[in-house]
């Protein structure tokens, strides 16, 4: 089966904000965990916070992802 190039170049744009937008929330949540340890010794992160960022990320990155995919124009 022949995958077309639009749905490539869409999986990978979807894929690339997914990541980018989870690596971002996740990591600002860990950094004001790391934080909070530091100054106050109590490390305080929810694991239930990943699973929101992972639940806007993957929003996101198809709605973003998506838009940029239907704005390229092909070259012929």
């Amino acid at each position: 089966m022949m995958i077309n190039p639009r749905l490539k170049l869409f999986l990978l744009l979807v894929l690339l904000w997914v990541s980018g937008l989870f690596i971002t929330m996740a990591g600002g949540r860990l950094l004001i965990a790391a934080a909070s340890y530091l100054f106050l010794n109590d490390f305080d992160f929810k694991w239930s916070d990943l699973i929101t960022a992972l639940k806007i990320s993957v929003g996101g990155g198809f709605i973003i992802g998506g838009g940029q995919s239907l704005q390229v124009k092909e070259k012929k």
